[in-house]
């Protein structure tokens, strides 16, 4: 029968020094909230500033669409750009192709 060792105990990974990592099977609670903390401020404090600046709310929307028709401008961009290089990529693989072939062709006779 094998011999298992254990190096620390009941935990046995070696990177004690490290945090615990995310387990996919523990539920977070938090996990939807955390995923958006950073786009809208909290709902009093929002209400603060609405009473303080009326149209906050609004002006934080609209900012918020602007931001995302941007990233969808940029996202876009992108894809159009690979999809050049791609085509790019095929057009010199298939001259290199024709290149190499037409040289073993005469290479050959």
């Amino acid at each position: 029968m094998k011999e298992t060792k254990r190096f620390f105990n009941k935990n046995n990974r070696l990177n004690k020094g490290y945090a615990k990592t995310f387990s996919v099977n523990e539920p977070d609670n938090n996990f939807y909230r955390k995923k958006f903390e950073h786009i809208l401020p909290p709902i009093d404090l929002i209400s603060e500033y609405e009473s303080i600046y009326p149209g906050t709310l609004q002006e934080l929307i609209h900012m918020a669409q602007k931001e995302q028709a941007h990233k969808h401008a940029i996202d876009l961009k992108n894809l159009k750009i690979q999809e050049r290089v791609a085509k790019l990529t095929r057009i010199c693989l298939l001259t290199f192709g024709i290149c190499l072939v037409v040289s073993i062709f005469f290479k050959a006779f």
